[in-house]
């Protein structure tokens, strides 16, 4: 891989390499910003296959490069394939640039599903191309997984709405001495009257001073019950691979013990085929015998006449 200066024209992006469900106007208008003022940004990825430059990373760059009018723009050039470019680009911005929205992963993980070869690899296989959970790419291949993480998703949601709506004990119970005597007291003689005084870093903050801790935001949040119900999916899984383990295993022994039979009875069928050839040369030493004597009878008989 080298770094180096590609003309904009000669680096194409018609070959599927696209990994993101949608263009994000917001940050090419950014990235143009920063190049208008003198920065600088990261070196776009291409795969150049011997005669053409497939983008792979960094279609914001490049569009913002477009955008100032820039002819040329740096870039890390690896050598490979078309499919190297498209395989290559699904697991792209997994760790930098603008965050995936779960759209870009899904897009990642259907790329691959929809390929002739790469639609073999396991769950795994393809989680790990395109930087995602496996859960996700079970859900994405196989519609009765997908079903059952939602119905995960539906019951982690309705446990937290009923965590909400439960009332608490201690703070239902006993007074609250502390707000009663806040109330009663002026704001100037309240803040003043910390121990801190109005220095103090405690609880009490300045008015329109921001909580130390910063609440999760939503999108923050949806990923979160999405990786906690994944989560809840895949130990549903191992839970079935387990079950199916001890069945495969007590499949096993009964197949051990089948066997077992099998040979046994085998082993009956040839003493059981020795007898009946001993019994048919038995029955055929006895047709002669018979042979034999019925013609020393009709020599006999013959001789008295």
């Amino acid at each position: 891989m080298t770094a180096q200066q590609l003309k904009i024209a000669a680096i194409r992006i018609d070959g599927g390499t696209q990994p993101r469900a949608a263009f994000n106007q917001a940050t090419v208008d950014e990235y143009a910003e920063v190049l208008t003022a003198g920065g600088e940004l990261p070196p776009v990825t291409v795969f150049h296959d011997g005669s053409d430059h497939w983008l792979v990373d960094g279609f914001h760059r490049l569009f913002a490069h477009r955008k100032i009018g820039a002819l040329t723009l740096m870039a890390d050039v690896r050598q490979g394939t078309l499919r190297d470019a498209v395989l290559w680009s699904v697991g792209a911005n997994a760790a930098h640039g603008l965050r995936r929205t779960n759209e870009d992963k899904r897009k990642a993980v259907l790329t691959l599903l929809a390929d002739a070869e790469w639609s073999k690899w396991s769950d795994r296989q393809i989680a790990e191309a395109c930087a995602v959970g496996h859960p996700m790419v079970a859900a994405l291949r196989r519609p009765e997984v997908a079903q059952r993480q939602q119905e995960a998703r539906n019951r982690s949601a309705a446990n937290k709405v009923e965590s909400d709506s439960t009332p608490s004990l201690e703070s239902d119970s006993t007074p609250s001495l502390e707000s009663d005597s806040t109330a009663a007291t002026p704001p100037e003689e309240s803040s003043a009257g910390q121990a801190g005084g109005p220095d103090s870093t405690g609880d009490h903050a300045e008015p329109g001073s921001k909580p130390q801790e910063a609440s999760a935001s939503a999108p923050e949040l949806a990923e979160l019950r999405e990786v906690l119900a994944e989560q809840t999916v895949m130990l549903e899984e191992a839970q079935d691979k387990i079950e199916s383990l001890s069945k495969l295993v007590d499949a096993s022994d009964q197949m051990a013990e089948a066997r077992r039979q099998i040979h046994q009875l085998q082993a009956e069928v040839r003493v059981l085929r020795e007898r009946q050839a001993g019994l048919m040369n038995e029955a055929a030493e006895a047709k002669r015998l018979a042979r034999s004597w019925r013609l020393k009878l009709e020599r006999i008989e013959k001789a008295r006449v």
